[in-house]
């Protein structure tokens, strides 16, 4: 995913971890290994969650409230198949929900962890934080949705394997192929 977002003028990492030089070493051998190449300085913008242990709501909190953008993708980094086409066709799709949240639905469920995000939901964001409700799914009840259904994706000429979550080494190994193709 690095190599799909380095065209963007700002990439925001929200992190959990108060020391991110550790946690993202992986993704700079990840990144030397793959040939591409990262200035963390300048093109990535790599920040700890500004409320800790809040889950993916205060991860989406804190890259909203980063954003120079009105509009912010938002995307898991063990995801590692999204590809500039489908981020492409997100922020199109996006384009008419510009107050809310627009994300697909693949194998029946939501994927709110590949979306795009309008910035003037920080404020349900920082709401949902103070009052204790950290289920995305729920914050998510709240807000304007546009959903894309897997059928749109597959008429697109999308695969569903862009979708694919990488926690382990073995998921890694099980995608390479599919990840070499995608670049």
């Amino acid at each position: 995913m690095l190599d799909t977002v380095s065209r963007f003028d700002e990439v925001i990492v929200a992190t959990s971890q108060a020391n991110y030089a550790n946690h993202f070493g992986w993704v700079r051998h990840w990144s030397i290994v793959n040939g591409v190449h990262c200035d963390f300085g300048r093109k990535f913008k790599v920040v700890s969650d500004i409320v800790s242990d809040k889950g993916p709501v205060g991860g989406i909190y804190t890259g909203l409230k980063n954003a120079r953008h009105d509009t912010v993708c938002i995307f898991s980094v063990d995801m590692p198949l999204i590809n500039e086409e489908l981020i492409d066709f997100l922020l199109k799709e996006a384009q008419a929900n510009k107050l809310g949240v627009t994300a697909p639905v693949i194998a029946g469920k939501l994927q709110p962890l590949a979306g795009v995000y309008s910035k003037s939901l920080l404020s349900y964001f920082d709401q949902a934080m103070t009052s204790g409700c950290l289920r995305l799914m729920t914050v998510l009840d709240e807000l304007p949705l546009k959903v894309i259904s897997e059928k749109t994706f597959v008429e697109g000429g999308f695969s569903l394997r862009l979708f694919v979550n990488v926690n382990t080494l073995d998921d890694l190994r099980r995608i390479e192929p599919s990840y070499q193709a995608s670049i």
